[in-house]
């Protein structure tokens, strides 16, 4: 079974019915593969600012720790290691 006529009047209508009826199914196809696109391009520039303001955040708490803020982690991260290598 052939998909495509033989002929050439087969081929002229396959061609004038792509150049009649293609831009109406493929311009909204590809207008929508567009938007689609500039919406992903949103999400992730929204989800790295998201990334580099919580970093940023992190970092100037880190800073501002007292140091008996800092001796109590390092001791709360020693007792999670040992009880990490207990566990093993």
């Amino acid at each position: 079974m052939r998909l495509l006529p033989s002929t050439l009047w087969g081929n002229f209508v396959i061609g004038a019915a792509a150049a009649v009826f293609g831009p109406a199914i493929l311009r909204p196809a590809l207008v929508g593969i567009v938007r689609t696109g500039y919406q992903v391009k949103g999400f992730a520039d929204e989800a790295w600012d998201t990334a580099k303001r919580e970093a940023s955040e992190i970092r100037a708490e880190a800073t501002t720790a007292s140091p008996s803020e800092v001796d109590a982690l390092r001791a709360e991260v020693a007792a999670l290691r040992a009880q990490i290598k207990k566990a093993s």
